[in-house]
Order: C-alpha cells, then structure tokens, then sequence
C-alpha cells in the first residue's frame, strides 16, 4: 500500500489533468483552480490515519452512467462514505487499498480524489459557495 501523498508526489500535473478532465469534463473551464489545489496538496504535511482509501465504481440504476466515488474504510472495518468532511491533511496520511493500487494509475487515483476533495468544500482551504466551491479560497 502506499500513502496518498506518496501518490500525489509521484504524478505530475498534465498527467493528472488529462486523467482528471476526462473523467470530469465539466470541470474543465477551472483548470487553474484545480492546478492550485493539486500544488498546494503536494506541500502539505499529511496527518496520520488509519483510515485506507478505496476508489469504488458503480452503475447508476437511474441512467447507466458510471459513478465513481472515493471511500474509506475506517479501523474497525465500515466504510465512511464522506471523507469529503475530512481534512485534506489526513486525505494525504491514507493508506490506498492494493485493490485500488492495482486497478487503477497514481493519475487516476489522484483525479478521482482532487474532485472529491472539493466536492463539499472543505475547512480552512476552501469553502463551500452554493453547493459548489470557492474559487478564491485556494
């Protein structure tokens, strides 16, 4: 397993973005945002958690698109279907579940976890602005 920073340091960013706009092409008119976020992740000091980090796909019932979210699952073995609450600091001290490690790339993984990361908002890095997220806290 390895820590999601460890991740995050071993990407580079037009990597991440092709991955990331791919999977999440509406995003892209905020690339600039994105870019800041993904520099600013790279310096933090992760905490530590025990919580491992899982990427999950799904089928949506509704429309047949998939659906891809990032969990965690805690100590005692439940998963936390939020980690957009948590802070980034312990996002970056994750260990990645080998599953995930092996089905996905170091640029997927850190994708799938920059939009998740914002989805909520997030404490003193960012905050959420009608259900979205500010642009100028980053």
């Amino acid at each position: 397993m390895k820590k999601l920073h460890t991740i995050f340091k071993d990407t580079n960013w037009l990597g991440v973005w092709n991955r990331f706009s791919s999977h999440y092409p509406a995003e892209t008119e905020n690339e600039q945002y994105y870019y800041k976020l993904y520099s600013k992740l790279r310096e933090i000091t992760p905490s530590r958690s025990s919580t491992k980090l899982i990427i999950d796909e799904k089928i949506s019932r509704l429309n047949s698109v998939k659906l891809v979210t990032v969990l965690g699952i805690l100590s005692n073995n439940e998963i936390d279907y939020a980690l957009e609450f948590s802070p980034w600091e312990e996002w970056l001290g994750m260990e990645v579940e080998s599953a995930t490690l092996a089905q996905y790339s170091g640029t997927d993984i850190v994708a799938h976890c920059l939009f998740e990361m914002v989805y909520a908002g997030n404490g003193k890095y960012d905050k959420p602005l009608l259900g979205r997220y500010s642009f100028a806290s980053i």
